[in-house]
């Protein structure tokens, strides 16, 4: 199984045992289009649209994606970091995740 990064940052996934596996950016970011639409002087609604710059489904390959990118894609091969139960050190800071969300 080909497991590819597509966030801008590194991901580390530390396993029940405390092993470690990084997965590194692979250069390519999706995206969700968006339209802002003024509501008034103060607020303003963000307007959905297409995910952009996903790459196309590969045998075997799965993507890690933003959570944003996650909730509008449909493709049962693109997984999104478990940060809800997310390992951070002593500051707060995210250094891990458990595990990955799939569709």
């Amino acid at each position: 199984m080909n497991i590819i990064n597509c966030t801008p940052h590194p991901i580390t996934l530390i396993k029940s045992n405390g092993e470690k596996e990084v997965f590194n950016p692979s250069g390519t970011v999706p995206r969700v289009s968006s339209t802002i639409i003024p509501v008034d002087d103060m607020f303003v609604k963000n307007q959905l649209g297409e995910v952009e710059g996903l790459p196309l489904p590969e045998e075997d390959t799965y993507y890690i994606v933003s959570a944003m990118v996650f909730g509008a894609c449909d493709r049962e091969d693109v997984i999104a970091p478990n940060t809800a139960q997310a390992i951070r050190d002593e500051k707060g800071f995210i250094i891990g995740v458990p595990n990955f969300i799939k569709k």
